[in-house]
């Protein structure tokens, strides 16, 4: 029997509002009904994605992902000096124990969070005194490249106190499996643990945050539906991602080996700081910027600025530099897309982080920078604001980009070559 398309759309939508229906008064019943058991009663149950998370097999085996890039690492630089050792081991016991899973082991075959006894030795550890800014670096690449124990709950803190005399700060580098959470988590625990110079509670906003609407029982009723319609149309927006790089082969998709086009894991990271920069600076290229743009525009075309001029000025005459630079390429190719058209995509990761717009102490210890580190199987990039300034870190392949120590100077001079094009002369990078 013929069934046209809009039939076809109304009785998926009939179906999956059903559908969630129920889903929900089970989701209610189950729910409800584990909340009235006691905290005792057993251990915290470990979530699908948690699970997954922690045996790092989020990625296919085809990927050669190592457990090292399932840790999110932080960096974080202080104004004056770091707090002793005595008063970070109480943060810890007073704060961040209070966290499970940071009092727990994962039990993969019980699917749960195992508590244990916690020796405070294995997890926070002190270096020597470091020399210089290029010492810190190679010791935080040394530890970011090696994996967390899994016989243990899944954190650290490594304290590198600067040497006398030394340019750089002294540096906590805090280690967490991914497992415990993202990175929207570990901001939560930020706050929970930081406070203002005063002692007060470091308050956040969020400029985008808006105020609940009241909608009237019409508009909720098309609402409900639209919400219904936007049920179908991801479901069927997930089929098509059966086309993306690591996707399982099916009999409608192109092989594995073809979409994977030797995306893997080469097996060695390098992190690079930058050093601070300002935000206002960035922000009055963006309020210049002919056309509407944002912080992130900014900031993700510097980037690509400064891929141009590492490969136009990192190389010599003799060398012809090919590279891929990140564009949005919204094309589409119908039902069988050609196969070029599955490798089209970009291999390199931008996130930007807003933290404190104020400063914030770590027992009792004023923070100057923040770096998050994240190893991964493309380029990374993480930039992060905090207290006006943004704080930018790349990790990368040194077998690939064998000039890296460049790049820093590279994407300033972008910036500043931005800022001299539109007009910046008041505020200084």
């Amino acid at each position: 029997m013929f069934v046209d398309n809009y039939s076809f759309l109304v009785a998926a939508s009939i179906v999956t509002l059903a559908a969630c229906m129920v889903g929900r008064i089970l989701f209610l019943a189950i729910v409800g009904s584990s909340k009235k058991s006691s905290a005792a009663a057993g251990p915290r149950p470990m979530t699908w994605m948690e699970e997954h998370m922690f045996l790092c097999d989020c990625f296919p085996k085809e990927a050669n992902l190592p457990p090292t890039c399932n840790v999110i690492n932080c960096a974080v630089l202080f104004k004056d000096s770091m707090p002793d050792r005595d008063s970070i081991e109480k943060l810890v016991k007073e704060k961040l124990l209070s966290f499970t899973r940071f009092s727990c082991v994962p039990d993969v075959k019980s699917h749960s969070w195992k508590p244990v006894d916690i020796d405070i030795n294995d997890h926070i550890f002190t270096t020597k005194p470091i020399e210089n800014r290029k010492a810190l670096d190679d010791k935080i690449e040394e530890i970011i490249n090696v994996p967390l124990p899994t016989d243990k709950p899944l954190w650290q803190l490594h304290l590198l106190p600067a040497a006398d005399g030394a340019e750089q700060k002294d540096c906590v580098l805090f280690r967490s499996h991914h497992t415990l959470g993202d990175g929207i988590s570990l901001v939560q625990l930020l706050d929970k643990i930081a406070v203002s110079p005063d002692g007060s509670p470091i308050v956040y906003i969020n400029p985008k945050e808006r105020k609940p609407v009241k909608m009237s029982i019409t508009a909720k009723l098309v609402h409900g539906i639209s919400f219904c319609l936007e049920l179908v149309r991801s479901f069927i927006a997930n089929l098509l991602q059966t086309k993306c790089c690591f996707e399982s082969e099916y009999g409608f998709n192109s092989s594995l080996s073809h979409r994977k086009g030797g995306l893997e894991y080469s097996g060695v990271r390098k992190s690079i700081c930058f050093k601070p920069f300002s935000l206002e600076y960035v922000k009055a290229i963006k309020n210049k910027s002919p056309k509407k743009a944002t912080v992130n525009d900014v900031l993700l075309g510097a980037m690509v600025g400064a891929m141009r001029r590492y490969g136009g000025d990192a190389v010599d005459d003799n060398t012809i530099m090919r590279m891929l630079i990140p564009v949005g390429a919204p094309l589409e190719f119908g039902a069988n897309p050609p196969p070029e058209g599955d490798r089209l995509g970009n291999n390199f990761s931008f996130c930007s982080v807003d933290l404190s717009k104020t400063p914030c102490c770590f027992a009792g210890k004023q923070v100057e920078s923040i770096y998050p580190i994240f190893l991964n199987i493309i380029t990374q990039v993480i930039v992060l604001s905090y207290n006006g300034k943004l704080m930018f870190n790349l990790t990368l392949d040194p077998n690939v980009v064998k000039d890296y120590d460049k790049f820093e100077g590279y994407y300033r001079d972008e910036l500043l070559d931005m800022g001299r094009r539109l007009g910046v002369t008041d505020i200084e990078l």
